[in-house]
This record gives structure tokens, sequence and C-alpha cells, in this order.
């Protein structure tokens, strides 16, 4: 997986619909604040890639 300089690896626990915890592995853009599952070169450019986005508001 490729990691931009503009973004570090993030690693939580989450919680599935059967209540099982599963690792998960996310990377943080520090530009725009949001996760991704694949970090990209583009990542940096939130307006072009908001579909590759997922909102970190919970």
């Amino acid at each position: 997986m490729f990691a931009c300089p503009e973004c570090e690896g993030v690693t939580f626990v989450r919680r599935t619909k059967t209540n099982e915890y599963k690792i998960v592995r996310r990377r943080i853009c520090k530009e725009c604040g949001y996760r991704f599952t694949t970090c990209e070169t583009e990542c940096q450019d939130a307006s072009t890639t908001r579909n590759k986005h997922e909102d970190t508001r919970e």
C-alpha cells in the first residue's frame, strides 16, 4: 500500500454487527482530516477525492 507523506497510519479496533472486535488499519490525511482505507497520492486534494473519504465525525 502506498502512503503519501501527508498521511499517517492509524490502527483502531472496530466492532462489527455480530459484536466481534476487528482490528482495522486506516490512514488519516493530515491535510483534510479524513480517513481512508486506501491512501492514494491525490488524497491531499480533498475536493477531488471526497468519494474516497470517510467522514471522521461520529
